[in-house]
């Protein structure tokens, strides 16, 4: 079989990452505070106000804070978990501290 065709065809238009627009969803916001996840597993509360969003690609980004520390989405959390494991640390040393005056000797008057 042979096939023939008259005709053409034409593109035109414009693409690119100057004209299109990316919603990347980002746990934080520019001007939202944070708090740092490592601190508040070890029992401190400690904030961050973010100043700028890099966008590496479209799918990588990292916070960075008034101090012009970068950080990682993974790093940072909202108010309700830091609390929220700051709870569980403080728990966890209660109970090593009952769990030693257990093996401790001497009595508390």
């Amino acid at each position: 079989m042979n096939y023939s065709a008259i005709g053409g065809f034409s593109i035109f238009g414009c693409a690119g990452p100057n004209n299109a627009t990316f919603v990347v969803p980002t746990l934080f916001s520019i001007n939202s505070f944070a708090w740092i996840k490592t601190k508040a597993k070890k029992g401190v509360l400690e904030q961050i106000n973010i100043k700028e969003i890099n966008f590496i690609d479209i799918l990588s980004y990292n916070y960075q804070d008034t101090m012009n520390r970068l950080w990682l989405e993974y790093e940072l959390t909202d108010l309700t978990t830091a609390e929220g494991l700051i709870v569980i640390y403080k728990e966890k040393q209660r109970m090593m501290y009952e769990l030693q005056l257990k093996n401790c000797i001497a009595t508390i008057n």
